[in-house]
């Protein structure tokens, strides 16, 4: 769908915008107002040669009064962090205003002292709700902690939940703060915040720092430094009467941002298809051209203003715009002010690395003139955007909205595999290119996808800046050859977006508070490209054999799974489109699985493994059912411990067939091997050696070594040392885990002791096995234990369930040191849903595996006297396991609900995403044996 000519024309008339703003000496500012740095500017005052004190900016303080809400707060758009520094800020300039009548020039309300009070409880209520560690705000660490300082000062004192919290991440900011950092000559972040260093420096040492008479274009910034100078600084406060004028005393936090402006605008539009004809030549031409001059004039970098400090960010936009100009600037200084060994920062010393940031990065290197020149930058910058999405930390420091990050690395990996198909020379890691890649890029096609509204929408509520982002998102990944079983979902959804797009154009330039400076912050300008953008993005490209080649999805096996899974219970709501795009997901992990399969156990003399292909699909099935709750990182990892499982489950009764009155031996093979795990690891404790939990590959005994594990002479026969060595690698697999490594060493014992457990009972289902049937034969042996207590038993522990569980805990937990479950009710019920979840798949593995069990003589469920007490044929008593598995389910929900009270929604929803996959697995069972007959 090509756009109208009126969409053309109004992309020509913003950008004729753009160059005709070039041209006011104060510059474009084309950021929202900010009451944060309004009443900045309602604090200053003024004394004149004959010593009367005027307030400098009265239109300021009565903007600020006059934005208070009802509840007593200010505008704090998306994020508490907004709200408290607007509030702090306000309350201080409406103390100073009420306890310095003196000063003429601005009479206070009649009602101020009541304006402060209502602030004060809107102030102390968003700071005990503030979650701190989750604020990504710029120089909230430091801006914070000086305005509660200076609150206190006027005898308001705040106590909250996250004030240690607060303390502690400032007190890491300014650990090697020095005033000379600022007394330097170089520019860096903090001068944009100098609010914050009030009595920590002195200002009179910063004026050589004005650029235009600001401080690091900040209005509360410049305000401050101001204020606490000795000298009255004419430039500062003309600077200050430009911005006032300019915006009839509604401040933004940065003024002016002209080179923000243009670089955002110009690639946006160029990127979706705008040629510089159809944007004006000349125009396009002008705007070129004060780029080229603002890169020259900085060696090859740019601020988002003239002669401000540079940053990766607007550098990376202005080399992508000159490029999509044909008129393309070398990428070597970005790359040399930019790159860190793990990634590119947006400014030195930032605190938190930017995931939009390096979008922007990986775009400009991959439009320069020779890419594969750079080829370990481009590396660098894809290894980083791609683990930050497997790790689900894609959460921006510059915007708050998701759809924007994934709309920025939809196109930057595009136009990566665009240019590896076309570049031969472009050599890039296959994990990299051909597993991680199509991965992200299809995850993030489904979740664009997912998150619209049936409108055609996105955003909380309908949004057209939040629209385009998705809009783009889906006409940048529509055409990928693997998203073609989702062909009429995307262009469907495409379409509804477009035509909410089309219906609310009046809109445009109303945008949303999302982007990130001190405070929360809209731009018209950006809202407007990015509209205009989506509307012109065509989404087609012809993928050439190397890129369609990547990844054989078979549509025909992801209609039968598709179909397969709509009829399960635990998906009966879920869309079709969506169990088609599990499918599909579940191929594209498949790939990688396919290259670990043989890494633990050797099958030999293994049937087919007919489980292979059902659990990634499980698992992508489970967790987008979910909304998404687990990250890519622990679904792959559970994907491999579930292909791990069915494999431990195949092997072990292998051996339990080939150790046929032998299974003490092997019992003592498992217990040895965790009893050696656990005095090395003691060993090695009191012995000083930092090894971080259980160590792989390293039992130096008597005897011979293979595949790196020593082996006594007296452990028996071959068979017995194969046994050692296939446990030891699935051991090592999972204790040594980077996650699990990190954790406590009470949560690593507990681990370790259900793993031994697990594999024990194993052998003793073999044991049970032997004992009571002959393969192939009907048996009256009946086992004696009742079936409640087995399947509590050992009829649940062989299923993994327990463990597994315990796992991932382990993988959820939130940093080094720490367990995600904490406290005695938190680890009781979630101990408690392990044994449920064990027991249900118990029940459905063997409602799926009587005849299998029949034939290879295992002991099922429904091999009890509880079953045959009525003389029940099999579909009887296969209809009352189904009963006590319901009722056991029941019990899941229960265990859920309540611990889902107890945790935050993210582990929440991982927890949902969790026991998904056990009732899939489990539903599954009971359609299709997955089984492995031995041959």
């Amino acid at each position: 769908m090509q756009p109208s000519p009126i969409i053309n024309s109004r992309a020509k008339d913003h950008v004729a915008f753009l160059a005709e703003a070039l041209d006011r000496p104060e510059g474009i500012g084309s950021m929202s107002a900010a009451i944060y740095d309004t009443a900045w500017l309602a604090m200053i005052s003024k004394t004149e040669s004959d010593g009367s004190v005027h307030w400098l900016f009265p239109e300021c303080f009565q903007i600020l009064v006059d934005s208070q809400s009802s509840e007593g707060g200010f505008n704090g758009w998306n994020a508490d962090v907004d709200a408290i520094l607007h509030t702090m800020a306000a309350l201080l300039a409406l103390l100073k205003h009420d306890k310095q009548p003196s000063i003429s020039g601005c009479p206070c309300p009649s009602d101020i002292k009541d304006r402060i009070a209502r602030g004060v409880t809107f102030l102390r209520q968003r700071l005990a709700s503030w979650d701190v560690e989750s604020t990504v705000h710029v120089g909230f660490e430091i801006l914070v902690p000086t305005l509660l300082e200076q609150l206190q000062l006027e005898g308001l004192d705040f106590k909250f939940p996250g004030s240690a919290k607060l303390l502690a991440i400032n007190q890491q900011k300014l650990a090697r703060f020095s005033p000379t950092v600022l007394y330097a000559p170089i520019q860096c972040t903090l001068l944009h915040s100098l609010e914050a260093f009030a009595g920590m420096v002195d200002f009179d040492k910063l004026s050589h720092h004005l650029r235009n008479g600001s401080m690091m274009g900040s209005p509360s910034s410049t305000a401050a430094y101001l204020m606490n100078c000795s000298h009255w600084d004419p430039a500062a406060e003309a600077y200050l009467q430009s911005v006032v004028a300019a915006r009839k005393g509604n401040i933004p936090s940065a003024f002016p941002n002209t080179v923000f402006a243009l670089t955002w605008s110009m690639s946006t539009l160029m990127e979706s298809g705008y040629t510089g004809d159809e944007l004006g030549s000349d125009n396009m031409n002008k705007l070129a051209g004060y780029l080229e001059t603002q890169l020259q004039a900085q060696k090859g970098v740019v601020g988002f203003a003239p002669g401000l400090l540079p940053d990766a960010d607007d550098t990376a936009k202005a080399l992508i715009s000159l490029s999509q100009l044909g008129r393309p600037v070398s990428c070597e200084r970005l790359i040399e002010v930019f790159e860190t060994p793990t990634h590119f920062m947006t400014y030195p010393h930032e605190r938190n690395e930017s995931f939009s940031a390096n979008c922007n990065v990986l775009k400009a290197i991959l439009h320069s003139k020779n890419p594969s020149n750079h080829l370990p930058q481009i590396c660098k910058a894809v290894e980083f955007l791609t683990r930050s999405w497997y790790a689900g930390k894609i959460n921006d420091k510059w915007n708050l909205e998701v759809q924007y990050s994934m709309m920025l690395l939809s196109e930057a990996l595009t136009l990566l595999l665009k240019l590896w198909e076309e570049d031969t020379s472009l050599d890039l890691p296959e994990d990299l290119i051909s597993n991680r890649v199509p991965i992200v890029l299809f995850q993030m096609l489904t979740r664009t996808l997912s998150s619209q509204s049936e409108d055609g929408s996105w955003g909380q509520k309908p949004s057209s800046e939040i629209t385009a982002y998705g809009t783009l998102t889906l006409k940048q990944l529509g055409s990928l050859p693997w998203a073609k079983a989702l062909e009429s979902e995307i262009q469907s959804a495409i379409s509804r977006s477009v035509s909410f797009l089309e219906n609310n154009q009046a809109s445009w330039n109303q945008p949303e508070h999302t982007w990130i400076e001190k405070v929360s912050y809209g731009s018209s300008l950006l809202c407007e490209a990015y509209c205009l953008a989506a509307m012109k993005h065509t989404g087609k490209y012809a993928w050439g054999e190397k890129v369609s080649g990547m990844h054989s999805v078979p549509l025909a096996a992801v209609d039968k799974f598709s179909s397969l899974f709509s009829r399960l219970p635990a998906l009966s709501t879920e869309p079709g489109w969506r169990l088609r795009a599990s499918a599909v997901e579940g191929f594209l992990f498949g790939r990688a699985l396919r290259q670990v399969r043989l890494d633990v156990f050797p099958r030999k003399g293994m049937g087919k493994d007919k489980y292979f292909d059902y659990v990634p699909i499980c698992w992508t099935a489970a967790n987008n059912a979910a909304a998404f709750g687990l990250s890519a990182d622990i679904m792959w990892d559970l994907i491999v411990l579930s292909m791990l499982i069915f494999q431990v489950d195949e092997y072990l009764e292998s051996v339990g067939e080939q150790c046929k009155g032998r299974l003490d031996e092997v019992r003592a093979v498992i217990q040895n091997l965790f009893r050696e795990r656990t005095a090395k690891s003691q060993s090695d404790s009191q012995n000083g050696v930092s090894q971080n939990g259980y160590i792989a590959n390293s039992h130096p005994e008597n005897g011979h070594v293979q595949n790196g594990h020593s082996h006594s002479a007296d452990e028996g026969s071959e068979l017995l040392v194969e046994v050692k060595t296939t446990l030891t690698h699935l051991i090592d697999w999972i204790m040594n885990h980077p996650k699990v490594q990190a954790s406590p060493p009470t949560a690593k014992k507990r681990l370790s002791q259900e793993i031994t457990t697990f594999l024990l009972a194993h052998v003793q289902q073999a044991d049970d096995n032997a004992r009571l049937f002959n393969p192939g034969k009907t048996n009256n042996n009946k086992p004696e234990e009742t079936f409640f207590n087995w399947v509590r038993g050992t009829g649940a522990e062989n299923t993994s369930g327990i463990f597994s569980l315990e796992y991932f805990g382990h993988l959820l937990a939130p940093k080094a040191g720490k367990e995600c479950f904490r406290g005695a009710v938190q680890k009781y019920l979630f101990q408690d849903l392990g044994r449920h979840l064990a027991i249900v798949s118990r029940q459905y593995n063997d409602l799926g595996s009587v005849a299998r069990d029949r034939d290879e003589g295992n002991l099922n469920s429904l091999d009890f006297l509880e079953f045959h007490e009525n003389k029940q044929k099999n579909d009887q008593a296969g209809a009352e396991l189904l009963r006590i598995a319901t009722y056991e389910r029941d019990c899941i929900e229960l265990v859920v609900q309540k611990l889902k009270r107890e945790v935050d929604s993210g582990t929440a929803k991982a927890i949902e995403a969790f026991v998904n996959a056990t009732d899939l697995f489990g539903q599954v069972y009971v359609m299709k044996d997955l089984g492995t007959r031995m041959k």
